[in-house]
């Protein structure tokens, strides 16, 4: 799904390019950001779309959806920025919501044999958020001299290798997330 994502991208992007006017050239100081940026970003896509296929959609998509609190911890590192008393509670109850959501089993002491793949996906589901949170840390320490169609083609140019190759090693079809079929009367 991700490779199909990419290839449909692929085919929009160039007519954004030329209708902008935007190159694809980069300034040497620019390059090493831009490859974190495509890296992180093309990591916490393929992530992105493991997570939902593999987890409650609903589960997915909370833990995926904390990349902009790691993006607000990373800029208070990165940028010096303040974080007030509202932001640190904001951040305490993402966190405890966090655990409620991924119910580890060392703090609510339930295991199954179920458990330990519900786990995994959890904290690969967070890795992709924090993976987020990194890439969208690294477009703002770049600013504006970098155009955001730029970063787009350079994290799908990463995305579309990577993930064409796992779903090719690992024979995975594209299936529904288990919300169910109700959706797709939206199409």
């Amino acid at each position: 799904t991700c490779a199909l994502q990419c290839a449909v991208t692929f085919t929009i992007l160039p007519l954004a390019l030329t209708h902008t006017g935007v190159s694809l050239a980069v300034a040497r100081n620019y390059t090493k950001g831009l490859v974190i940026i495509a890296a992180t970003g093309s990591t916490g896509l393929v992530i992105t779309i493991y997570s939902v296929q593999h987890m409650k959609y609903g589960d997915a998509t909370v833990l995926l959806y904390l990349a902009p609190l790691f993006t607000a911890i990373f800029s208070k590192i990165v940028f010096r920025e303040r974080f007030g008393v509202v932001n640190f509670c904001s951040t305490f109850a993402c966190l405890l919501g966090l655990i409620f959501i991924t119910q580890p089993n060392i703090l609510f002491g339930k295991y199954s044999d179920t458990d330990t793949s519900d786990s995994i996906t959890s904290v690969v589901a967070l890795t992709g958020a924090i993976s987020l949170g990194v890439c969208y840390t690294g477009i703002r320490l770049q600013g504006t001299a970098v155009s955001p169609l730029t970063y787009l083609f350079w994290v799908f140019f990463f995305v579309f290798p990577g993930s064409l190759t796992i779903e090719l090693i690992t024979k995975q079809t594209y299936r529904l997330p288990a919300c169910g079929h109700d959706r797709l009367w939206i199409v």
